[in-house]
C-alpha cells in the first residue's frame, strides 16, 4: 500500500463516494473519517483491486489454453490430411498458435503467482 503522505482515493464507509485519504470528513455526507476507517477502506480497496488482477490473470491462462488447444487441433488435422489424403496441406499457423497459447498460459500463471504472493501490509 502507499505511504500515508501520498494521495490515494478511498470509498467513504458511510455513503460509498470516493474521497481523498487526506481528509478527515467526507465532502458528500460529512461523516467523520478516522485513521482506522481510512486504513480499513484502503485495505479493502487494495484487496478488491488484487482480486480483479487475479481474475484477469486467470483469464489469460484460460485463453492461452484455448489458443493452444486450437493450435494442437489444427496440427492434428494437418497431419491427418498429409498422411491419409492425396495432396494434404499443412496449416502453417498451428505451431504459432501453440507457442502463443503456451506464452499466454505462462504469463497468466506468473501473474497469478505474484498476486497471491502479495499481501496487504
Amino acid at each position: 500500500m502507499a505511504n500515508d503522505d501520498s494521495y490515494q482515493p478511498l470509498k467513504c464507509p458511510s455513503c460509498g463516494q470516493y474521497i481523498s485519504n487526506q481528509v478527515n470528513s467526507c465532502r458528500f455526507c460529512n461523516a467523520l473519517i478516522t485513521d482506522e476507517l481510512k486504513a480499513q477502506a484502503l485495505k479493502e480497496e487494495f484487496e478488491e483491486n488484487r482480486k480483479y488482477r487475479l481474475k484477469s490473470h486467470k483469464m489469460f491462462v484460460y485463453s492461452g489454453l484455448g489458443t493452444m488447444a486450437l493450435g494442437i487441433l489444427l496440427l492434428l488435422v494437418s497431419l491427418f490430411t498429409i498422411f491419409f489424403t492425396n495432396g494434404g496441406r499443412f496449416f502453417i499457423w498451428s505451431p504459432v498458435l501453440i507457442i502463443l497459447g503456451v506464452a499466454q498460459m505462462v504469463y497468466g500463471s506468473f501473474g497469478m503467482f505474484e498476486e497471491r504472493k502479495q499481501k496487504v501490509k
